[in-house]
């Protein structure tokens, strides 16, 4: 059970201590690193491992593939040729157009971190997960601002929809792309939204956004929402660095598309990693059993009761996870599955959607292959980190729940390799890779609301402020680990458990607690009413 609640000006000390028992890599990163700047913290990240089990070419030529067409070979050949120098990528972020302050500044930072790197990097790879709904907390649908208007006890960041609700339950890999009549929709609703924010250089940052990006020929020419996410993180990241010296671009792209591209090599190689983990049978088998209960894999008990209707609820089973791969449902949706055995003794993948309807995809190579490219199925997390960080080394920096996870997954993974014959180099090859790599809840730039309170700042505030310069940057640097984490409580706190969340009164109080502490540590966002911090 918590303690009992400090009086005021501990209240975001409170919360911070709250956060640490309830998440052990919070607690880990503020245990070491509270009191180190930003800039030394991103210092301390690992370097990748010289032996790997595969050649990180094929990626190369996936990410290349992605790129050119979205971005051009300039930047497509930059992107590998960073990566050949430092194979770190960022897997923090959903995907979509990214204004949540969390993610969207944990980019902010990663490509801070590739800046400092001795190799002139000009790329920051960002791997988005996009096998979640459009309806997730980053709020994929449209825009997210933070300036807008006074601070009270239910404050939040205010959304500016762009898709329509009911495309909320569709996976964000898998939506239709932005049309322009839903642009001019966007216009004219922002007539009214805009009455509710209290800075018209936020509104003028909106319809900059809408008109210099959204609307580009370039950006409506595209085939889906994935497509334009990655053009438009790009073109927004293009103006809000604009004034920093040789800084990195942050380059989203979508990781389960990436994680297709390179199943369909592997899948067609039996010495690649993802065959002999989906393939060979004893190994399959041991995988199955050891990473049974493993958050980001699978509940094998639930998702068979699931699959063959015997009890729970059908579809999405959001604690059951999937086996290997997501199923997608008429609608776009995702579909838990389990790997079965029918009479014959052939192998399916099974599960049942949203409307209780039964799905059968066949447990072969070629079969796979077939309904990975027609995009009937997309690969889990598992399969995911499997191709990109057991496989080919890569570091995947990730976010609280991550860096516990994908620990969890390497040791257990590493004991499948242990105990099932001809599987000892992997093991060892494996255990090498660093897995505990954290960047997340951190906010070093924030916004000012009512000459007080601090806020996160999205890409909309700092874009009202024509960006970031080098004088930001550096203020951003000398930030420390402890006070990005308090600078990011107005978000975190809504991780907590529900009995210990700050109640609504709490939170304006809560909001004013951090920001009397911070008042002259954060970067600003130089919009709106922003100006010099006053009691």
């Amino acid at each position: 059970m918590p303690g009992p609640r400090p009086a005021n000006h501990s209240l975001c000390l409170y919360y911070l201590e709250q956060l640490k028992s309830s998440f052990p890599s919070i607690e880990r990163i503020l245990h070491q690193y509270a009191h180190h700047s930003i800039a030394d913290y991103l210092n301390t990240f690992p370097e990748a491992v010289h032996e790997t089990l595969q050649t990180r070419q094929d990626l190369y030529q996936v990410l290349s593939c992605m790129s050119a067409p979205l971005l051009g070979k300039q930047v497509a050949g930059n992107l590998v040729a960073d990566l050949d120098k430092d194979p770190t990528i960022l897997t923090v972020n959903h995907h979509g157009v990214d204004y949540f302050s969390l993610t969207f500044q944990a980019g902010l930072l990663f490509a801070l971190r590739k800046s400092m790197s001795p190799g002139r990097l000009k790329t920051a790879p960002i791997f988005s997960c996009s096998s979640i709904s459009m309806d997730n907390l980053s709020f994929p649908r449209g825009l997210l601002l933070y300036q807008s208007g006074s601070i009270t006890d239910n404050w939040r960041p205010q959304k500016i929809p762009i898709f329509p609700a009911r495309l909320k339950s569709q996976l964000t890999g898998l939506c239709r792309p932005i049309t322009g009549d839903a642009l001019a929709l966007t216009r004219k609703n922002l007539e009214h939204i805009a009455l509710q924010a209290d800075s018209a250089s936020i509104h003028s940052s909106v319809l900059g956004i809408l008109d210099e990006s959204y609307s580009n020929p370039e950006n409506l020419s595209l085939q889906s929402y994935s497509e334009q996410a990655t053009y438009l993180n790009y073109t927004l990241g293009q103006r809000i660095t604009k004034d920093l010296t040789n800084f990195p671009a942050p380059v989203y792209l979508d990781l389960e598309a990436i994680s297709t591209g390179l199943l369909t090599i592997d899948l067609a190689d039996s010495r690649s990693l993802a065959w002999k983990c989906l393939f060979d049978p004893g190994l399959r088998d041991t995988i199955l059993k050891y990473l049974d209960g493993s958050a980001a894999c699978w509940e094998l008990g639930q998702l068979k009761q699931a699959a063959a209707g015997c009890e729970g609820p059908p579809g999405d089973l959001k604690c059951a996870g999937t086996v290997f791969f997501w199923g997608v449902d008429e609608k776009n949706r995702r579909i838990s599955l389990y790997l079965s055995r029918d009479s014959c003794s052939r192998l399916h993948l099974i599960g049942r959607d949203m409307s209780g309807r039964q799905w059968f995809y066949p447990f072969t190579e070629a079969d796979i292959m077939t309904a990975l490219e027609k995009q009937e199925l997309i690969p889990s997390l598992f399969l995911c980190f499997l191709v990109l960080a057991f496989a080919r080394g890569m570091i995947c920096v990730g976010g609280i729940h991550q860096s516990s996870y994908l620990q969890d997954m390497q040791q257990r993974l590493v004991g499948c390799f242990n105990d099932t014959p001809g599987y000892k180099q992997a093991a060892s090859i494996v255990s090498q890779v660093p897995t505990h790599t954290y960047l997340d809840n951190m906010i070093a730039v924030a916004s000012l609301i009512d000459n007080r309170y601090l806020v996160p700042a999205g890409p909309v505030e700092i874009l009202a402020g024509n960006g970031l310069c080098n004088d930001d940057l550096r203020k951003i640097s000398g930030v420390s680990v402890q006070e990005a984490h308090l600078a990011a409580l107005f978000e975190t706190v809504n991780d907590l458990d529900k009995s210990v969340q700050p109640a609504s009164q709490k939170r304006k109080e809560l909001i004013a607690d951090y920001s009397n502490l911070l008042q002259s540590r954060l970067a600003l966002a130089r919009c709106g009413n922003s100006q010099p911090f006053t009691n």
